[in-house]
């Protein structure tokens, strides 16, 4: 991840390096600053299971209608026409969204609570080639590896309809991590740009369910979860007009869709029966997603 930023921030710098140097390598840059709003929408659905295989309860958890507010920055550097390399970074606060988690043994509880606050980090970076089709238009193949992280935090949970103090300042956080193939297609005429494309990921998932105190023997406890073969959909599309030379406004909009099957969850603090629930044998996560809508506004420039 400190890689890729990395990477990132080479980018942009390029794009401010020295016109004529850039022009005896035919480098041609572009970066913008973004800032945006996002939804995001998450759930994790886990089972526990005895010695014998069979299912003692259940755990359903869903985020919605997660409100951020982000800001960013993405650049990209294309060499003799031909290489492209990209790359982005952007980091968002969470405003507002509702928390809910159902769990069913012999009774079923719901827990229910306020998500107000903590962060995301996304960062992607990726290299291809272009093929031009005819003057205007240009696509790229792309390679890539990203990192994306959300972490929410819950206040005024209550499980039903009762406050709940051993899950006040309950905190959630997972990120999604791996290579992605796709394309970028690029159409530019006059003073006008479009930009759309998509991503396939490869990803791994990693997850943890973190009360504010301790375990609560026999009741409840902090937890971590992960699953190896998760995978995303990543679409885009980008507008921008430039009434001068170099500068440019634009408009971009993102689809994300990650779920992530077949993982596993077990306490922070050790196994099962070291928190009070010697009747659970493991933990499997039957499937995690994440879905989210982006809308953001780009101020750039290129040379």
């Amino acid at each position: 991840m400190k890689i890729i930023f990395c990477l990132i921030i080479f980018i942009s710098a390029v794009s401010v390096g020295n016109q004529s140097y850039a022009g005896n390598w035919f480098w041609d840059t572009d970066h913008a600053l973004t800032a945006g709003y996002r939804r995001d929408t998450i759930t994790t659905d886990i089972k526990a299971l005895d010695s014998s295989g069979e299912t003692i309860t259940t755990d359903d958890l869903e985020g919605n209608s997660i409100d951020i507010v982000d800001f960013g920055a993405q650049g990209s550097v294309t060499l003799c026409n031909t290489l492209l390399i990209k790359g982005l970074a952007e980091f968002g606060w969470i405003k507002d969204g509702t928390y809910k988690d159902v769990n069913a043994s012999t009774t079923i509880q719901t827990s229910k609570g306020k998500i107000c606050e903590r962060v995301t980090r996304d960062y992607s970076l990726a290299a291809g080639y272009c093929f031009t089709c005819i003057p205007f238009i240009r696509v790229a193949p792309l390679l890539g590896y990203a990192y994306n992280f959300q972490e929410i935090e819950m206040k005024y949970v209550a499980t039903n309809g009762v406050f709940n103090s051993n899950l006040s300042d309950l905190r959630y956080h997972m990120s999604w991590e791996g290579p992605w193939i796709g394309f970028d297609t690029k159409f530019q005429a006059l003073c006008f740009r479009l930009n759309f494309g998509y991503e396939y990921h490869w990803s791994q998932w990693r997850a943890k369910w973190l009360l504010e105190g301790d375990d609560v023997d026999g009741v409840v406890f902090s937890d971590k979860r992960k699953a190896n073969d998760a995978y995303g959909h990543v679409a885009f599309i980008e507008g921008s007009y430039s009434p001068f030379r170099c500068w440019s406004l634009g408009l971009g909009f993102k689809y994300q869709y990650w779920e992530a099957p077949n993982g596993s969850v077990k306490p922070t603090g050790g196994s099962f029966s070291s928190v009070g629930f010697s009747s659970i044998d493991k933990g499997k996560v039957r499937k995690a997603t994440w879905e989210s809508y982006q809308a953001k506004l780009m101020i750039g420039c290129s040379f």
